[in-house]
Parts: structure tokens; sequence; C-alpha cells
């Protein structure tokens, strides 16, 4: 009479734990609205996409400043400017696209290699010659270095961090000029 009991307890213990693995973990469903950090003007931005702006933002601080390791206070303000960032960006690609505005491809490749280089891309020292100065050999030199594949013997990740430092500028010059 008892082990119909004692069946019924462990089934519905099974079946709690179950169901509870699933709400927690196994949901797609419940596990995106764990990825998602923020709602902007209704478009959802992931943590994922967060992340990686962070992990750009570093590559770009460590070429930058010509450092190995970023410390925990300049982690705190980098955390801070991606989030300012991507809040600017989406409320000003939105409003952007209100009005019609965009940023041809002849305008950005103007202002990144063109006649009239960005200034942001005339303060970077990994283009300037020996004299201190910026060079626009130094910058179609890097640019031809990270469009091509790695040499070998040359380390993937620092090349792939060039292409994302690069990428990063892109990008702000195209936000600059919108």
């Amino acid at each position: 009479s008892k082990g119909v009991l004692l069946i019924v307890v462990v089934g519905l213990a099974l079946l709690s734990f179950i169901i509870g693995d699933f709400l927690t973990q196994g949901s797609t469903l419940f596990n995106q609205s764990k990825q998602t950090v923020a709602d902007i003007n209704g478009e959802k931005i992931k943590i994922t996409e967060y992340q990686e702006m962070i992990d750009q933002i570093v590559i770009v601080q460590k070429i930058e400043s010509g450092v190995s390791e970023v410390d925990e206070q300049t982690m705190q303000q980098i955390r801070s400017y991606v989030w300012e960032n991507m809040v600017n960006e989406k409320l000003l690609t939105a409003e952007a696209e209100k009005m019609g505005l965009t940023v041809t491809a002849d305008e950005l490749s103007d202002q990144l290699i063109g006649n009239n280089v960005h200034p942001m891309i005339q303060q970077r020292r990994i283009f300037f010659d020996e004299s201190g100065r910026f060079n626009k050999s130094n910058l179609i030199n890097f640019l031809n270095q990270i469009k091509e594949e790695p040499a070998e013997g040359v380390d993937n990740q620092q090349f792939k961090d060039l292409q994302k430092y690069w990428l990063f500028w892109e990008k702000n010059i195209k936000f600059a000029i919108l």
C-alpha cells in the first residue's frame, strides 16, 4: 500500500527536477531573455554584442597605449564608454534612418584613405612616420597587410586584433560623418 505512494512521490520529485532544469537552462525562450542586456528604441542589445565591443576597445587600448594588459580602472572606463557608445549609436542610427541620412561608400573611403583623411585616423600613432607625423603611405601599407592572409610565422591573433583595430576606427569615422 505504501509502495504506490512512494512511486508517486519519487515520480513527482523527478518531474519537478526535470521541469526546474528546463526552466533555468534548457529553454531557448527563457535563455534569450537572459542574453539581452538592454532594449534601445525597441532594438535588443545582446550581452554577446556588448562583450564583443568591450573586447574590441580593449584591443584598441592595447595597440594605442602599447600595454599588454588593461588594469581594472581602465576596464571600468571601457565598459562605461562602450555602453554610452552603443546607446548613442542606436539612437543616431534610428534618427538618421528616419531622416534618410546615410554615409556613402565614397564618403567613407575619402575620409579613411582619400584626399581628406579624417583627423581621428591622422592622430593614430600606428600611422606615423619617423618624424612623428601622419604618413598616408603607412596607412596604405597597414591596410594592405590586414587585407591579405597573414604571412607564415605571423601570430594569427595579432593579425585579427589589427583587423578589429581598423574596423573600430572605420565604424567611428562613419558615425562621426553621420
